[in-house]
């Protein structure tokens, strides 16, 4: 819908995000996915028995093996971390690193910056998470608008903002068609 359409009284927000806004969201997203947070879950403890297996079930094998996991976890955190910094160009962001406007109505969410405009229907978000200083309206499983709680005069307008999100939500989950995939 055309700004002109919308009526001046939906919740709206500005904001521009940070490169730490950016690394912070990439972090959660690594980690928060259950299919992510299985996978290092059974990383480091495979390690640990690949290093006992080498060394045999003796004292010295059993030390190396704890060891070994003890110091496989801040070597993996660090190379995740320096993977995430290497892509943080400002070139390849500049659609994210950028000032945003979003604004919630009676058919979506729509995001607007110096780079264009993006609507998604409420049927085609996925969730709203209010997590660690962020609000996210997520529209695929991974991709969300990043919104600093910054971005709020304070946190009644966060809360608001969230809770017409989510009843929103919950309002296009219950009219959609049984033939829609559940979330």
């Amino acid at each position: 819908m055309p700004e002109a359409e919308r009526p001046a009284n939906n919740p709206s927000v500005t904001y521009t995000n940070s490169r730490r806004d950016l690394l912070l969201y990439q972090w959660q997203m690594v980690f928060r996915a259950r299919p992510n947070q299985l996978g290092f879950g059974l990383m480091i403890p495979a390690t640990g028995l690949s290093v006992l297996v080498q060394m045999g079930p003796t004292p010295g094998g059993y030390l190396a093996a704890v060891v070994y996991m003890v110091l496989a976890i801040p070597v993996v955190l660090a190379l995740v971390g320096l993977v995430f910094l290497i892509g943080m160009s400002r070139r390849a962001n500049r659609s994210v690193l950028t000032r945003h406007t979003v604004t919630l109505d009676a058919t979506g969410v729509l995001e607007e910056t110096a780079y264009g405009r993006c609507e998604a229907y409420w049927t085609g978000v996925d969730r709203i998470v209010d997590s660690g200083g962020y609000v996210y309206v997520f529209t695929t499983q991974l991709g969300a608008h990043i919104i600093p709680a910054a971005a709020f005069a304070g946190a009644e307008q966060r809360q608001a903002f969230v809770a017409y999100a989510r009843q929103r939500l919950e309002q296009a989950d219950a009219a959609a068609p049984e033939s829609a995939p559940a979330r």
